[in-house]
């Protein structure tokens, strides 16, 4: 029997649900889709949905959000009709252990379709930020309820028609919107793109974890210039300085790159197939994105208390 959203407060907003809903891509993304006026926060209402059995592809659409956030609590703020704002219910076939790859898909198709229906460059910042100049363009937040029933509830936020009076001080020099950087894309064609991308390409998420960190390592470097020629010591330093962006220390060792610091030191330890394989991949995503000559040929974790080991080899 197909299910019945259940009464919402606020109730949602016909007009503006008959606009987005012609960009749900089907499949495993096929809604439904209810759109708000103005809601506390996309994600608080999705997941009462996704309680209340609401089945996985649900998309939950706000014009406007008063009490929006984004990772450790953070604020999100954007006035009425100036950002793409919306959450949707996932219930992937994997185990918990791997729903942190949920957060790199998103991020690499929301980088995906920036750079496919806006025309602009962009970078991902670990683990959850999409830049454009340097500047935080969108946010993602993934937020996994477990039991009989587990789901996951991925809110996306994307900065599409906000000028420089809108941003707050704290904001203005550290966020920027597509319109900003000269494009007139619209949100329902960059929702279409989005739901249209890498989310839904894959009933059961991210192939592997070594999948899952290559596609995101894509984004975390500065593509070479046209005709660059890279030495495998240029890839090896490229591969230290983005480590050592994201906090592990890394230190260059008779050819190979060593870690002295795991971020994600607990997580590793209890999961370390699926963490370490999202790091290799990370590696050797970064270094095909460049063109480098040399690859992550295998990563060894704690070869020494806290020290893991990247093999760099030839591509």
């Amino acid at each position: 029997m197909p299910w019945t959203a259940p009464a919402t407060e606020p109730a949602s907003d016909p007009a503006l649900t008959r606009v987005f809903a012609g960009c749900l891509p089907g499949g495993r993304l096929s809604g439904p889709l209810l759109a708000f006026a103005s809601v506390a926060s996309t994600q608080g209402i999705c997941r009462v949905l996704a309680a209340e059995g609401a089945p996985e592809g649900t998309v939950v659409l706000a014009d406007h959000q008063t009490a929006g956030r984004g990772r450790r609590g953070r604020a999100w703020t954007a006035p009425p009709g100036t950002a793409l704002l919306f959450s949707c219910v996932l219930r992937p076939p994997l185990d918990s252990s791997r729903w942190p790859e949920l957060t790199l898909t998103a991020g690499c198709a929301v980088a995906e379709a920036v750079e496919s229906t806006a025309g602009v460059a962009v970078r991902l910042k670990w683990p959850n930020d999409v830049l454009v100049d340097h500047r935080k363009v969108a946010g993602i937040l993934a937020e996994g309820v477990l039991g009989e029933d587990p789901f996951v509830v991925l809110g996306i936020g994307v900065n599409v028609l906000q000028r420089g009076a809108d941003w707050p001080p704290d904001l203005s020099s550290r966020a920027v919107s597509l319109a900003a950087v000269g494009s007139a894309v619209g949100r329902e064609a960059l929702l279409a793109a989005i739901l249209a991308g890498s989310l839904s390409r894959s009933r059961d998420g991210p192939a592997t974890a070594e999948q899952a960190g290559r596609a995101w390592g894509r984004y975390l470097v500065e593509r070479p210039l046209p005709l660059a020629t890279l030495t495998p010591e240029d890839a090896a330093e490229q591969v230290v300085r983005l480590l050592d962006e994201h906090g592990f220390e890394p230190e260059r060792e008779n050819g190979d790159v060593v870690m002295r610091r795991c971020p994600f030191r607990d997580l590793a330890e209890q999961h370390g197939e699926v963490v370490c394989s999202v790091h290799l991949g990370l590696i050797r995503g970064a270094l095909d994105e460049i063109g480098a000559p040399v690859t992550a040929t295998r990563l060894e974790p704690f070869v020494e208390p806290g020290l893991c080991r990247a093999r760099l080899g030839r591509a």
